[in-house]
């Protein structure tokens, strides 16, 4: 389609989007309609953009795709906004996914925690013996906790991005710009469980009011739970 074809007074107002357009299209592998490509191309050298845009342009064009992807995904977190597009290369994980490895895990950890007390012969209370009432005094108990908080921690830190049970269903910890996050923001991330818990569950449901799917300790720890 010739440069006259396009409607001149549209094609400048609506010349930040398409670039924006551009960059979407770039990252997502996808074509961009040829009409308005053509179009951005051929005022590359007139006066109808400016040397940001024309500056811009030639950035999305010459620049690493992975590159591209990190600065879109953390501009759009800036402005807390979420699109489509982005969801395609940083799609969240969903509350059931989520939930599902939060069970592998304690199943996990809870098994384990009953083989040492077993093992070491630690005393529990007598209204506590049997497999389930027992498993309930383990669970509760501050040494289990701190196992927990280790496991955790380390697991989704730079070490694997995810615990046992995450890494079953497919999903990572990391920060707000999709990278992996250290032991000490792991460490808040987990201690805020325990606010998340204490308001009555609301900050585990706080998720389904989030654009990208926090619950109340991702965001005390600035964290984001996505698909690997």
């Amino acid at each position: 389609m010739s440069h006259s074809d396009i409607d001149q007074y549209y094609l400048k107002k609506q010349i930040p989007e398409l670039i924006e357009k551009m960059l979407v299209h770039r990252i997502t592998g996808t074509a961009m309609d040829p009409k308005w490509y053509d179009a951005l191309i051929l005022h590359f050298d007139k006066r109808d953009l400016t040397e940001e845009q024309k500056n811009r342009i030639t950035y999305i064009l010459n620049t690493d795709i992975d590159i591209l992807k990190s600065e879109r995904y953390s501009a759009q977190i800036e402005k807390s906004q979420v699109s489509p597009d982005l969801q395609l290369y940083f799609p969240f994980a969903s509350f059931s996914s989520r939930f599902l490895a939060w069970l592998i895990d304690y199943a996990l950890l809870l098994g384990l925690g009953l083989i040492v007390w077993a093992i070491f012969n630690l005393p529990i209370p007598e209204d506590a013996k049997g497999p389930v009432l027992g498993g309930w005094y383990i669970f509760r108990d501050w040494y289990f906790t701190i196992f927990c908080w280790l496991y955790f921690s380390i697991l989704e830190s730079e070490f694997k991005q995810a615990t046992l049970g995450k890494m079953a269903l497919g999903i990572k910890v990391t920060d707000l710009n999709g990278n992996s996050v250290s032991f000490g923001r792991a460490s808040i991330r987990f201690w805020g469980k325990f606010i998340s818990g204490i308001l009555l569950g609301i900050g585990y449901l706080m998720m389904f009011s989030s654009r990208r799917k926090q619950t109340l300790h991702d965001q005390i720890a600035k964290c984001l739970v996505i698909k690997k």
